[in-house]
């Protein structure tokens, strides 16, 4: 895939993280051509009904608008090691050695392996576009014609010697196979003898865009020299090993061979961008562009599943040419945000200078700087964590076509938005994607542009809004019930913890919090335990285990294991995260399921186009949770809505004591039959069976359900992605709605103090 640049594409932009704080500075980066206009917006609700009397969004005049210019700038994928200064002079002899491990031969661009660059003749062994093994040295080359073998660790060692002119490279499996299979040794003597000079190795590249300076890294032109596939222990020394004995250079022995000009433990500081150089010299590289850690490595006993345990055998690095955390554009424009700039949803609007039917928006959250007013109860936390998970969704990590699976009538027509970003592939990949080599996505970042964190994006498989675009019902409905309110990320609470939510009474959830961090659910029981109140706004939530980044801002991780509702399934010892440590997967399988804070937890999900609303329990009227049917005089309610038709639907969740729901709780409504493209989740389905949709299990539905605290609280959840979509019809003037308005109000009345 050719590196490109956003020159032939409309404006492109991004911030370094989604979440700002009052008073904060924020940094664009963009990619463009010419004058640009640039304000600042605050959103209201997605373009989807023209008859509403709100704007889609309405200026900030306390940030004054500017004039900018854009330039192209390119985005480079791909992941790579980097040393810089290593002491290589003219006239010294390099040896190298690594255990490596391909994943992809035929990429069909070349794939660097080791190089060394600098004054003199660069040196690079490289896999080419069908997988050959070469070593290039100056102008002179030499090419194994035994192909490695995919998916299998080899022991790769070189050498060149500028005294003779001779230079040798070696492969075999470390897994001895049959045939000399795998297994190749050659030398040959390059024309003169080319000077060495280098002081710059790449690892996972065999070149790379520009050198680094104090405010920019290089990236690999596009997927041209990225490797796929892991690396682990390499090795240079200040030696030329002979012809013959190079065969046998592992790492191990390698360093035994001569002076260590560097030797780099890939097991060491595994939550860091930093590989740590064991030699004398300290050099210590910069993994760039967030390539995989936390990997099984050449020493793998498959006796320890978690890192933690035993790291020598966690010391590789998987490598992909499509990795992404950072796209490194210069900074186009700042923005100063007002001290007193209400919380809430806003976007830096782009426009080319002339053309107002043309205009980015880069959404960016601004959350409170410190505790809130008096008159400030309530808290909506954005579900900023999934937003970053289904961050640039290619969607190719989904290998079944939904029509024919029996998940969905019709075919999927991409909307203009995701066509649009599978015309920008370079800075696509969510957590749900597959890398190039067929290994799954595990870390999103948000140094790059996001394309369906906008306020219009739909979800082409349902044709309504969803993440962001549906979220922003939350603070508008707020707004038109007179409630004040703050907004803020679930970064903050994951960095603050509970006292990101202390000083409010209400704590609101999005409609999708599928991810969220052992700190996240922490702080949200510490609220519960103090007497305050959380409405559940949603389905699908509190799902997959989720850290996050010390070292990138925002940067969120996901380890898919071996359960739950899928696009990928983990490799073997590879479930735990490298951020923390912890086992990945689904909460519920490490025993903090979403029953034990909601009330309900995922039951199923159905993308047919058609919802249903709900149904009052019997009795709902005489039980604990009568108040949330004030107003509302019909038993069923909550059929009709944006989001496919109705209030239970996309992803819905369920009462269930045995997965944690409390025997106390009252289920208030229960959604009317949902339909056969509806099927329950894959952690509920212990024997493989025919007839597992909506039309023959009682347990795919979605409840509405009270929870009561012991410290004077309760947990209203609706156990549905389509909900709070369903409240927006007519303007909020409706009876999901109205269910909902009552449940906010009698949470504030009882926690008022």
């Amino acid at each position: 895939m050719p590196t490109e640049t956003t020159s032939a594409r409309e404006a492109t932009a991004y911030c370094d993280r989604i979440t700002h704080r009052q008073g904060e500075r924020v940094e664009l980066r963009a990619s463009g051509e010419g004058p640009a206009d640039l304000d600042v917006v605050r959103l209201h609700r997605p373009p989807d009904d023209p008859s509403w009397s709100m704007p889609c969004f309405s200026p900030v005049d306390a940030i004054t608008a500017q004039r900018i210019r854009l330039e192209p700038h390119e985005t480079h994928a791909g992941s790579y090691l980097t040393v810089d200064g290593l002491p290589v002079g003219p006239t010294t002899p390099v040896s190298g050695s690594a255990y490596v491990l391909p994943t992809l031969l035929a990429s069909g661009h070349v794939q660097g392996v080791f190089a060394l660059s600098g004054t003199g003749a660069g040196v690079a062994v490289v896999l080419d576009p069908d997988g050959g093994l070469s070593l290039s040295w100056d102008e002179a080359e030499l090419a194994s014609p035994v192909r490695l073998v995919e998916g299998r660790w080899h022991v790769v060692s070189w050498s060149v010697d500028p005294a003779s002119g001779e230079f040798s490279l070696a492969h075999r499996p470390v897994r001895p196979a049959p045939h000399g299979i795998g297994r190749w040794a050659g030398s040959a003597r390059a024309a003169g003898t080319p000077a060495t000079g280098s002081t710059r190795l790449l690892v996972g590249a065999a070149r790379v865009a520009a050198a680094p300076d104090a405010s920019t890294l290089p990236g690999t032109p596009g997927r041209r020299t990225s490797f796929n596939g892991k690396i682990d222990a390499p090795v240079l020394v200040a030696a030329a090993l002979p012809p013959g004995e190079l065969e046998a250079a592992t790492p191990e022995r390698l360093r035994g061979r001569g002076p260590v000009l560097g030797a780099w433990d890939f097991s060491r500081e595994q939550s860091s961008d930093r590989a740590v150089d064991t030699g004398p010299h300290g050099r210590h590289g910069l993994l760039v562009n967030g390539p995989a850690r936390a990997m099984t490595g050449v020493h793998w006993k498959a006796d320890e599943q978690n890192w933690t345990h035993a790291t020598e055998q966690y010391s590789a690095v998987h490598f992909h040419d499509d990795d992404l955390d950072d796209a490194r554009w210069p900074v186009a424009a700042t923005v100063d945000l007002p001290e007193d700039l209400p919380t809430g949803i806003y976007a830096i609007r782009l426009r080319p200078s002339g053309d107002d039917d043309r205009q980015e928006l880069v959404t960016i959250v601004v959350a409170p700087r410190g505790r809130p007013g008096p008159e400030v109860r309530t808290l909506v936390v954005l579900p900023t964590y999934t937003y970053m998970a289904y961050a640039n969704n290619l969607g190719n990590g989904e290998k079944l076509d939904y029509a024919q699976a029996g998940l969905a009538e019709g075919e999927v027509e991409p909307h203009a938005g995701q066509q649009r970003l599978f015309a920008f592939p370079e800075i696509g990949g969510s957590v749900y994607d597959v890398h190039s080599d067929g290994s799954g996505r595990c870390y999103s970042s948000p140094r790059r542009p996001i394309l369906n964190l906008k306020p219009d994006w739909k979800s082409g498989r349902r044709d309504a809004y969803r993440h962001l675009a549906a979220d922003l019902y939350i603070p508008t409905w707020l707004e038109s019930l007179g409630i004040p309110y703050d907004v803020t990320t679930d970064h903050v609470v994951n960095a603050d913890g509970a006292a990101a939510l202390e000083g409010y009474s209400v704590v609101l959830t999005g409609t999708h919090p599928e991810y969220i961090s052992r700190p996240i659910i922490a702080a949200l029981h510490a609220h519960l335990d103090t007497g305050g109140c959380l409405l559940y706004l949603g389905g699908n939530g509190f799902y997959w285990v989720t850290s996050e980044s010390a070292e990138v801002p925002e940067l969120v991780e996901v380890r898919r294991g071996f359960q739950g509702t899928r696009t990928w399934t983990g490799a073997a010892g590879e479930s735990h995260h490298s951020q923390t440590g912890e086992l990945g997967g689904l909460w519920r399988l490490r025993g903090l399921p979403p029953n034990d804070i909601v009330g309900v937890g995922f039951a199923a999900q159905g993308a047919d186009g058609g919802a249903a609303g709900y149904r009052r329990a019997d009795g709902a009227l005489s039980q604990d949770a009568a108040f949330l049917f004030d107003g509302v005089e019909s038993e069923v309610f909550g059929t009709t809505g944006y989001d496919m038709g109705g209030a239970a639907g996309d992803e819905v969740d369920r009462y269930s004591v045995p997965h944690g729901s409390a025997p106390w709780a009252t289920v208030a409504a229960s959604s009317l039959p949902l339909s056969k493209f509806y099927k329950l989740t894959i952690e509920d389905i212990q024997m493989s069976r025919e007839n597992n949709g909506g039309d023959h299990m009682p347990e795919v539905r979605a409840d509405l359900v009270v929870t009561d605290h012991a410290a004077g609280g309760f947990v209203f959840a609706t156990g549905s992605i389509s909900w709070v979509q369903s409240m927006a019809v007519g303007e909020f003037d409706n009876d999901v709605a109205r269910i909902t308005g009552n449940a906010l109000r009698t949470a504030l009345a009882r926690t008022e103090k």
